[in-house]
């Protein structure tokens, strides 16, 4: 075989093998399932009437769209006397690099739960609740490293901030859950399969003449997670591989 053959074969097997490292070098995630969402509930009863708002969904337009809104109930107040007052409010925001595959996504929602009855009230009660989620379900088909870092803020009872990583059906991988403002981060390695990468904050409570007669509950998330790239310097040695020839060749 000449020289030049061999230049040739050289040539077209580091084309296919530079492609086939490009094609490893940028992947990523895919996207499968998209359930992100926003509700909120309030309801106040004061004798016997009762009157309330939702429960009410709100979803983004389009599976790995970014959205960034706000979902509120406004403030509910009981008749005749106006004895008790509830409302919810919930946002959300979360975007990707891409879709339906992405190698990075951030995310954060807050949830707000607010209720009062008036301590002279006779016979009254308010209820809400307010939950942002990030919920989705991906999946890879090659080992993958993986970063994440969180932070969440939990009130306790009738809140709850949490992040987690986790296949699906399986085990969490990374977990962030517990009372106050909690930051962490973590790393590894994910092997071929299907993912849920889940962050809530879920805010609820009730006040009655009987119990607590006030409650304003707050509850937060945000995480940026990253799938990340094998290195391409291995591409960059086989494009370099004809020129080596080329040079050979001439001498």
């Amino acid at each position: 075989m000449t020289v030049r053959t061999l230049y040739r074969v050289a040539v077209y097997s580091c084309a296919v093998l530079a492609l086939g490292a490009g094609r490893f070098a940028f992947a990523g995630a895919t996207l499968t399932v998209d359930d992100r969402e926003m509700e909120v509930e309030a309801s106040v009863a004061e004798g016997g009437n009762a009157s309330g708002i939702g429960p009410t969904s709100f979803f983004p337009t389009g599976d790995g769209d970014s959205w960034n809104s706000i979902a509120q109930t406004g403030l509910v107040t009981s008749s005749p006397s106006g004895d008790a007052e509830s409302s919810a409010l919930a946002t959300h925001n979360s975007s990707f690099d891409s879709a339906p595959m992405f190698t990075m996504v951030t995310a954060s929602g807050t949830a707000n739960a607010f209720g009062r009855v008036d301590g002279f009230a006779l016979n009254a009660d308010a209820d809400s609740s307010a939950d942002s989620i990030f919920d989705i379900q991906f999946s890879i088909d090659s080992p993958q490293d993986w970063s994440i870092t969180a932070m969440t803020d939990d009130e306790g009872s009738g809140s709850t901030g949490r992040v987690r990583l986790r296949p699906v059906g399986g085990s969490d991988i990374f977990i962030l859950q517990g009372t106050g403002t909690l930051s962490d981060s973590a790393s590894g390695i994910l092997q071929p399969g299907d993912y849920q990468l889940i962050g809530e904050a879920r805010s609820a409570g009730f006040a009655s003449t009987i119990g607590s007669s006030f409650y304003n509950r707050d509850s937060e998330f945000s995480f940026e997670f990253s799938i990340v790239p094998e290195p391409v310097s291995g591409m960059l040695l086989l494009a370099a591989a004809p020129l080596l020839l080329r040079r050979r060749n001439r001498n």
